[in-house]
């Protein structure tokens, strides 16, 4: 997960929690050829989605299409088959050497650019963060 969202508190707090544990999985369960990965999409045409869009449109007053765009941040909506054929590339081991990874599909709607910090073999086993100058 990349930002947290104010109306969506419980959901953020749990998404950060699952990537996290996904990550650690990732690197304790890969030796042994398991791959962890998540994917963490933005706003889909689902029913619990479009309830939000009624309400906005009942509450607000405004055009069905004005309160999916608000929404959806602006971006277009994604479909669910569109979500399925990325779980599907991920799941069936086309790539093998992707693991641990994160995998925004939002339509562009996520503003943050991750860069983990450089990393160094620590004592022991393990890796921790480079100093930064």
């Amino acid at each position: 997960m990349q930002q947290a969202s104010s109306h969506l508190l419980l959901s953020s707090v749990f998404r950060n929690g699952i990537a996290a544990l996904a990550k650690s999985l990732s690197r304790s369960l890969a030796g042994r050829g398991i791959r962890v990965n998540t994917v963490a999409p933005g706003y889909f045409d689902t029913g619990r989605v479009g309830a939000r869009i009624d309400a906005m449109v009942a509450q607000e007053g405004i055009a069905r299409d004005r309160a999916g765009a608000a929404i959806a941040g602006g971006v277009p909506m994604g479909r669910a088959d569109e979500l399925a054929e990325l779980v599907a590339f991920v799941i069936e081991g086309r790539a093998p050497f992707l693991n641990g990874a994160s995998i925004a599909i939002d339509g562009g709607a996520g503003r943050t650019i991750l860069r983990p910090p450089p990393r160094k073999p620590a004592p022991g086993g393990g890796d921790q963060p480079l100093a930064r100058a």
